[in-house]
């Protein structure tokens, strides 16, 4: 009797560890991008000292209801230099905001930086996207890269129009759409798990054979 429990347990958990293999291997979230604009003739916004205030007009397109993040990429540059300053990021619609920090120190000259907002409580429509520099100073300060293609919205510096707009990707994080990936920590966990079932297997083949 104790024999066959034991064949029942080890059966049952053999199943769900396949049932799991599968959910993890079949499920997953992936960033959707919604636009990029162009650069065309591109120029520096100016140091995000402490006193600079941008703000940009945004679209937020329709499946964000689907989501947790909102994803921003911006084309940052560092004036080729170390920094070391802090900037806020955030994006506000109706009487939402969500704000995220970044230090500029580990900034790459001319490189995007992806900014993950959380999109609870944001649906379709017009937002704005201010970025405001914290601490930083004249020499010790990053800066974000402006371009004539303002089809996605028009960018303000501390409340003067500029004609231009950031240079930006949008995209959005959509929850468990079912498609097979499998990256490099799936990988391991699922030969883990397979390693996992073939223990099984043996100790059900063994506990059969000594019946």
């Amino acid at each position: 009797m104790i024999n066959k429990n034991i064949e029942w347990v080890i059966l049952i958990a053999g199943i769900a560890v396949i049932f799991l293999i599968i959910l993890y291997g079949t499920t997953d979230s992936y960033y959707k991008s919604i636009y990029a604009n162009k650069i065309v003739d591109s120029v520096p916004a100016g140091e995000i000292t402490q006193n600079f205030f941008l703000e940009q007009s945004i679209y937020i397109h329709s499946g964000v209801e689907h989501t947790d993040e909102i994803n921003l990429f911006l084309l940052l540059a560092t004036y080729d230099r170390y920094n070391d300053s802090n900037i806020s990021f955030s994006l506000t619609q109706d009487c939402v905001t969500d704000e995220v920090i970044f230090g500029t120190k580990f900034f790459e000259d001319n490189s995007y930086i992806r900014i993950d907002f959380n999109s609870n409580g944001f649906h379709e429509g017009p937002a704005v996207l201010c970025i405001k520099g914290l601490d930083g100073y004249p020499g010790n300060a990053a800066t974000a890269w402006l371009t004539k293609d303002t089809s996605h919205g028009h960018a303000l510096i501390n409340g003067k129009e500029t004609n231009r707009s950031l240079v930006m990707k949008y995209g959005i994080n959509i929850d468990y759409c079912p498609h097979f990936t499998i990256g490099g920590g799936k990988f391991i966990f699922i030969i883990w798990c397979l390693t996992y079932v073939m223990v099984i297997i043996g100790f059900f083949c063994y506990y059969q054979s000594k019946e």
